[in-house]
């Protein structure tokens, strides 16, 4: 990426890119240099997305059950439509 910038890798790295910058600028760029770039890529943000998806999903259980846990004498209804309605 320096090479094709035209600067040095030090400045570069001084850019900053971490976390975010890192995973949606550089390593598209990374990808866009392989053989089948396209399909590389598409992996890539496929991965993106389930890894949020996972994330979401984890998040979403622990929330719910301590809901469920604490209000489980005034919940008449089923988990499953507690969850439904929760995630909607």
């Amino acid at each position: 990426m320096a090479t094709k910038m035209g600067v040095s890798v030090a400045e570069v790295a001084k850019g900053g890119l971490v976390g975010p910058g890192l995973a949606f600028v550089v390593f598209p760029e990374g990808l866009s240099m392989m053989p089948f770039a396209p399909l590389w890529c598409v992996l890539f943000f496929l991965m993106m997305c389930t890894l949020g998806f996972g994330s979401e999903f984890s998040i979403m259980e622990t929330i719910m059950a301590s809901i469920i846990d604490e209000f489980k004498t005034y919940l008449n209804t089923p988990k499953k439509i507690i969850i439904f309605r929760f995630s909607i």
